[in-house]
């Protein structure tokens, strides 16, 4: 069963939480929703999954604006390449700029 969180609640967690086993799998917990993907996986995949979804047509409220590209920014407030490998990439990552937010990274094997 999938369940489905409102970004903006995760986007006001406290830290994102990545664990790492024996097998090549990375489990990445932000606020309630987790994410469970392969250590070998693009970043730019696991940031597309945490991108917010966008409403369906029909609805007539005003388009609001889009927001910004989810990122993953190392200690020298650098973008992190998103061809690198996820597990790479989130040891390297100090920060996730998720919806305008700013959340630590922490890393545990």
């Amino acid at each position: 069963r999938r369940r489905i969180h409102s970004l903006r609640m995760a986007a006001a967690a406290a830290s994102v939480i990545v664990e790492t086993d024996a097998t090549d799998s990375v489990k990445i917990t932000i606020g309630a929703r987790t994410l469970q993907r392969t250590a070998g996986e693009p970043l730019q995949k696991a940031l597309g999954r945490l991108a917010p979804k966008k409403p369906k047509k029909g609805k007539k409220a005003a388009p609001a604006p889009p927001a910004p590209p989810a990122r993953l920014l190392d200690a020298t407030d650098s973008e992190v390449d998103v061809a690198t490998p996820l597990l790479d990439a989130l040891t390297r990552g100090r920060w996730l700029e998720l919806e305008g937010a700013r959340i630590p990274v922490a890393l545990n094997p």
